[in-house]
């Protein structure tokens, strides 16, 4: 999960702990925050998987087609 500033929020720095000397920039996607400062950051949504839009039978096809031309030629 990554977290990111929420809108309105200033970038940080942290001065303390174990993230001391940490910046943190709007905008920035992290994948750790401190716990302290977690009301300042928002969830980002982990983006969807794009499906094939090609049926399971388009994509058998392909790889029969793909068998049949690789392996090389005559000589």
């Amino acid at each position: 999960m990554n977290y990111r500033l929420k809108r309105g929020q200033e970038n940080i720095q942290i001065m303390s702990g174990p993230f001391a000397g940490k910046k943190f920039i709007r905008g920035v996607e992290y994948s750790e925050i401190p716990t302290e400062e977690k009301g300042r950051f928002e969830r980002v949504p982990e983006p969807k998987k794009l499906q094939d839009p090609r049926t399971a039978t388009e994509k058998a096809t392909e790889k029969t087609a793909t068998k049949k031309t690789a392996g090389g030629g005559d000589k």
